[in-house]
C-alpha cells in the first residue's frame, strides 16, 4: 500500500473512531488543504440533516458566516475547544488545531443538545432556540459525555495533525516511495504553473522517462493528476472560504477564470458557482 492509500485510510479511520465513540458526526475544515486529498468532500461539510434546513434557510448566510470567519477569527481564545451554539439555535463541539502558533484545522462535532447538568455548565453565546420538534431527536449530552466528546475531538484533531505533517515531510527524502513523491509533489505546487518537466528536475529524470514514471506509478498522466489535484482543492476552498471564484481559480493554478470554469465543471458537473450553491444544501 503506497503512502497516499495508506493516510487516506488512517485519517478515515480516525474520523470514524471518533464518530463511533461520540455518535456524533465529525466535519473537518481544512485550512492546509492537505486533506482534502484523502477524504471525501462530504467530510468538510456539515452534512446533517438540521443543518441542511438551516442552510436553506434565512440564518444560512450567517451559519456560513460563524463557521468560516468567526470561529476562525476567535480560535486563538478557545485553543482546547469549546462547546457552542449556532445562530440557527443548534449546539455543538468546536475544536481548533494547531501546528505551533498556525491554525491547521478547525473540527467540529454534532449536533446534540445539552442535557441539563451540561447547560449549567457551559455558558452559550447569544443566539436564537432552534425548535424543539426539530431538535428532539438530538442525542441529549450530559456535562460528563460533553467532556469525552470534546477530548474525542481533540485526540482527533492531534491525528489529523500527524498526518498533514507526515504529507509535508521533505520531498527530496530517499526514503520515499516515487508514487508518494509524485503525489507530494503535485500537492505542493498545484497552485502555480507547474509542468512535467519541473517533476522531472525534482526526481533527476528527463521529461520524457518523467512522464511514463507518472503514468506507471499513479495510472494516470501528469497533466489529468494536476487537474484532479487542482479541482479537489477548488472544492474545498469553495466549501469553507467565502473567496470569490476568481480567487479560487488563482489559488488552484489558473490564470483564466474561463478555464478554471471549464475544467471545474468537467470534473464536477456544474459551474464552481453552481456547485458552491448546491454544496450548501
Amino acid at each position: 500500500m503506497n503512502g497516499m492509500n495508506t493516510a487516506k485510510n488512517h485519517a478515515e479511520s480516525a474520523i470514524a473512531f471518533t464518530e463511533s465513540v461520540t455518535g456524533l458526526r465529525v466535519t473537518v475544515h481544512d485550512l492546509t488543504h492537505t486533506l482534502w486529498q484523502h477524504l471525501s468532500v462530504d467530510r468538510f461539510r456539515h452534512t446533517h440533516s438540521l443543518c441542511s434546513l438551516v442552510k436553506t434557510g434565512p440564518y444560512g448566510e450567517r451559519c456560513i458566516e460563524l463557521e468560516v470567519d468567526s470561529v476562525r477569527r476567535d480560535a486563538n481564545r478557545f485553543p482546547d475547544g469549546r462547546v457552542h451554539r449556532c445562530h440557527a439555535g443548534l449546539t455543538e463541539v468546536c475544536v481548533p488545531v494547531f501546528d505551533q502558533d498556525r491554525l491547521v484545522l478547525v473540527l467540529f462535532l454534532g449536533p446534540f443538545r445539552l442535557a441539563a447538568d451540561a447547560r449549567a455548565h457551559w455558558s452559550q453565546p447569544a443566539s436564537r432556540t432552534a425548535d424543539a420538534s426539530a431538535t428532539g431527536s438530538l442525542a441529549a449530552l450530559s456535562r460528563t459525555e460533553l467532556d469525552l466528546a470534546l477530548e474525542a475531538l481533540r485526540q482527533l484533531g492531534a491525528r489529523l495533525r500527524g498526518i498533514i505533517a507526515e504529507q509535508n515531510l521533505d520531498l527530496s527524502a530517499p526514503d520515499l516511495d516515487r508514487t508518494l513523491r509524485i503525489r507530494r509533489f503535485v500537492a505542493a505546487n498545484f497552485h502555480r504553473a507547474v509542468t512535467v518537466a519541473d517533476l522531472a528536475t525534482e526526481l533527476g529524470l528527463s521529461p520524457d522517462r518523467a512522464r511514463h514514471v507518472v503514468r506507471e506509478a499513479c495510472g494516470e498522466s501528469f497533466r489529468r493528476l494536476l487537474e484532479q489535484t487542482r479541482m479537489s482543492a477548488a472544492a474545498a476552498l469553495l466549501l469553507n472560504s467565502r473567496l470569490p471564484v476568481s480567487e479560487v481559480a488563482e489559488r488552484c493554478g489558473y490564470t483564466d477564470s474561463a478555464a478554471f470554469g471549464r475544467s471545474f465543471a468537467r470534473v464536477h458537473g456544474a459551474s464552481p458557482s453552481a456547485w458552491r450553491a448546491g454544496a450548501r444544501p
